[in-house]
């Protein structure tokens, strides 16, 4: 366990006797301990799972085209490749010509545009698992219809395309040849009077040029995909899957998986003295297989808690550092300070995602939208922007010790710690500043208790000792950082 890590939960240091393998357990008690309080139930025996994985569906969204982009050869621009061999492999590896677009760019922009879009829309609307992308069924019902759309203006590219198909080809040929004609000019010394349009060319080289634009045409035409592949391999498709329960169904524990029917059939196959021989191969079977599957449990309901809080927090952090920063205020003609409309605009943007995704009912979560929209809906003349800092430092600071405590693994760098520094936030929140954010905002004490089963600290110290070791962390980072700030 981590330095920060104990920090984060006031825990006390391991003692040089404990093992590993008592350290992980107890790291992963704790946890289990946080997610069921922030699932309102006292522990993860009563955790219902099953509802929470049966509450949304797994996507498999699948989007494809035919290549509209092969590789751009040295002979496409009228280089010849040299014919020794050492030399021809030396300048292979030396140039990288990129690639030549065997569909007009305007059709490539529409066609990257939509995938773009779609893909980031499923990443919003869903929960990143070891199972897959997880919609819950809050989200299902808009994203399914969001998508579709998306996938009938995709197929219309497609079917604006097979349309087309020789205008198109015209288009793209008439192209590579005049990119190839004026390659050739620039490799042979070929001069283009700019007022008469004539050439400067021999009548070989004028023979040569047509040959090697001819040449173009064709490899050109021989790559751009026909009408039949064309219509075959436009796909845009998505899946939709509950997580299979089957191996992971309570009967008193968990369900024994095909991995322990088959080491149960063997068992019985088994004569009697060889089955003595078996059985601590067999139990160790057993208990690894339970054991992988309460660890895909409890990784899926973090998966959920995680992400969502991430959510509130960087949108909640973001906006408190522009605000005290000032970045993200105006000043009207009469003199008074206003809220910027981005960040009002970003603020209403995580409230609208996190409620499509709090399927499951996180208290804290719904508390912070609720209390986040009621100071963006004042209007703005009797909005106070301190108490919008003070709110969302607040709950940044909240969600950034549930994070810790979770593991989660928060981008260590310039920039954010730059972030942290301006929006007042602590690296790792101590005790008392976690305690007095929650009780500022209102939230379920249950969860606090969880997250600081020790408040006291460190055995003979007091609360607000043990909340100082934090604090004292995060100065001298900020000492730290304000110093390289000033070398800059």
């Amino acid at each position: 366990m981590s330095t920060q890590e104990m920090l984060a939960g006031n825990l006390p240091e391991p003692s040089a006797e404990a093992s590993s393998d008592e350290l992980d357990r107890e790291r992963l008690a704790r946890k289990e301990q946080i997610i069921s309080a922030i699932l309102s139930e006292p522990n993860m025996q009563v955790v219902r799972w099953d509802r929470l994985m049966g509450g949304g569906v797994l996507i498999k969204l699948e989007i494809g085209h035919p290549r509209f982009r092969t590789s751009l050869e040295p002979s496409d621009l009228g280089i010849s490749l040299p014919r020794d061999r050492r030399a021809r492999e030396a300048m292979e590896r030396i140039f990288q010509l990129g690639k030549k677009a065997l569909l007009p760019q305007d059709y490539l922009e529409r066609i990257e545009r939509i995938e773009n879009r779609a893909r980031k829309w499923l990443v919003r609307s869903s929960f990143e698992t070891e199972f897959g992308r997880f919609v819950p069924h809050t989200s299902y019902q808009d994203w399914k219809e969001r998508t579709a759309l998306m996938g009938q203006e995709f197929m219309q590219v497609r079917d604006e395309i097979i349309r087309d198909y020789k205008k198109i080809v015209t288009r793209v040929l008439r192209d590579h040849v005049q990119a190839a004609r004026h390659a050739y000019n620039l490799l042979h010394g070929i001069q283009v009077d700019s007022i008469t349009g004539e050439e400067g060319i021999t009548p070989e080289q004028s023979r040569e040029r047509s040959r090697h634009m001819a040449q173009v045409a064709r490899r050109v035409r021989e790559a751009i995909p026909t009408v039949v592949e064309i219509e075959a391999k436009f796909r845009f498709q998505f899946t939709p899957t509950f997580i299979d329960l089957r191996p992971l169904m309570p009967d008193g524990t968990l369900m024994i998986d095909s991995e322990e029917v088959r080491a149960w059939q063997l068992q019985k196959e088994m004569e009697q003295e060889q089955r003595r021989a078996m059985d601590a191969m067999i139990n160790d079977v057993v208990a690894s297989a339970r054991k992988q599957k309460q660890q895909m449990i409890d990784q899926f309901l973090n998966d959920l808690i995680t992400q969502l809080r991430a959510l509130v927090y960087e949108a909640c952090l973001n906006v408190a550092a522009s605000l005290k920063s000032g970045r993200g205020t105006r000043t009207t003609k009469e003199g008074n300070e206003r809220m910027h409309p981005g960040l009002l605009s970003q603020l209403s943007t995580m409230i609208e995602q996190a409620r499509s995704l709090n399927f499951y009912n996180d208290r804290d979560i719904d508390r912070m939208c609720n209390l986040v929209e009621r100071e963006i809906k004042t209007p703005p003349k009797d909005r106070s922007l301190q108490e919008i800092e003070q709110l969302l430092t607040e709950i940044a600071t909240v969600n950034r010790s549930t994070l810790l405590s979770l593991e989660y693994e928060f981008a260590d760098t310039r920039e954010e710690r730059e972030i942290l520094v301006e929006a007042g936030i602590a690296s790792v929140p101590a005790y008392e500043e976690v305690r007095e954010a929650r009780e500022e905002l209102e939230l379920d004490p249950g969860v606090l208790a969880a997250l600081f089963p020790r408040p006291q600290g460190r055995e003979g110290s007091t609360p607000e000792q043990s909340a100082a070791r934090p604090r004292a962390a995060t100065a001298l980072g900020e000492a730290a950082f304000s110093e390289e700030r000033e070398e800059r």
